[in-house]
């Protein structure tokens, strides 16, 4: 072996090794960002990282590059934030540092993104699944972490359902379609909470059936498949968390809600959680089962055992 072979083999291995021993994201801030600002951010978006984490039983990218980058006042907490899908996967955030650790802790964003790590990148031509996965998980993960209780994320989930409702400028068209041409329609509103209508229906559904949960599956994906290195596209992913889940819930759910022209019917999961809506906005109805419903939603982030399935 010459010197060039053993030098590429030296710098394989010490790479293999660095990344084994990679046990969560790392975070890498951006020059104008002044040092003594750091340490809110580190601890911003590792409690977004954690609750993820903690949802998943394990970083579903453990060795994600997560970049923090100066995005200007007067914006938001975060102005822009995207998720890198390259060789080593990560998020890049660009955040108003100045603002104080409750302003960004209050800002949804860093839930949003980290919860896109759970799965791999679906493709582009349908993004109401990942976006409506993210979406859906926010405010819940919001509510794990202790920045919510369980009754106000229920509520700002609900406000979300609303404006996928109030979206409505989209000629009838099918919401398979409407996510295929999301972007050319700006039909975002739709199409994210359209697809966050989808996993509430079945993560509802298995919680009624007594077949588990979304957690439950979401966390079993990520231990059993999140790493493979293979193509990734929606139909194998609910393939897979049918699979797991050992129904057909995600599939049926799927191929009832592709061919609407409207918003999802949200009433049997409302009915479920017992939340009803008012002309003065969500009533949540109290007692039991239902609050103990609600609050199941928001804090089963200890996964109990599935099913016995075929894998």
């Amino acid at each position: 072996m010459n010197w060039l072979k053993l030098l590429m083999v030296s710098l394989w291995l010490w790479a293999w090794q660095a990344g084994a021993g990679c046990q969560s994201p790392s975070f890498e801030f951006d020059r104008r960002i002044p040092s003594g600002e750091r340490a809110k951010l580190d601890r911003w978006l590792g409690e977004a990282a954690e609750a993820v984490a903690d949802l998943a039983g394990q970083h579903p990218v453990p060795c994600a590059r997560i970049r923090v980058y100066d995005g200007g006042r007067g914006k938001g907490a975060v102005p822009w934030a995207q998720i890198d899908r390259g060789e080593r996967e990560g998020i890049r955030f660009y955040v108003d540092y100045r603002l104080p650790l409750n302003s960004l802790r209050g800002d949804w964003t860093a839930m949003h993104e980290f919860s896109h790590l759970l799965i791999p990148f679906p493709g582009n031509d349908q993004p109401w699944f990942s976006e409506g996965l993210a979406s859906y998980l926010q405010y819940l993960l919001m509510a794990r972490a202790g920045i919510l209780s369980a009754d106000e994320a229920i509520k700002r989930l609900d406000r979300g359902f609303r404006r996928g409702i109030d979206d409505d400028g989209h000629g009838g068209v099918a919401l398979e379609t409407l996510s295929r041409e999301m972007w050319r329609r700006h039909a975002y509103r739709r199409v994210y909470w359209s697809g966050a209508a989808y996993f509430l229906a079945v993560d509802t559904e298995l919680r009624r059936t007594g077949k588990g949960s979304l957690t439950q599956v979401l966390s079993e994906f990520v231990a059993c498949c999140r790493q493979q290195n293979r193509h990734w596209t929606v139909d194998t992913l609910v393939q897979a968390f049918d699979r797991l889940s050992g129904t057909t819930l995600f599939a049926d759910t799927r191929s009832s809600m592709m061919p609407q022209t409207g918003f999802p019917d949200l009433s049997r999961s409302y009915e479920y959680l017992g939340l009803v809506r008012t002309e003065a906005g969500l009533s949540l109805t109290s007692g039991s089962p239902w609050r103990e419903r609600r609050q199941q939603l928001v804090a089963d982030t200890v996964p109990s055992p599935l099913p016995a399935t075929s894998r």
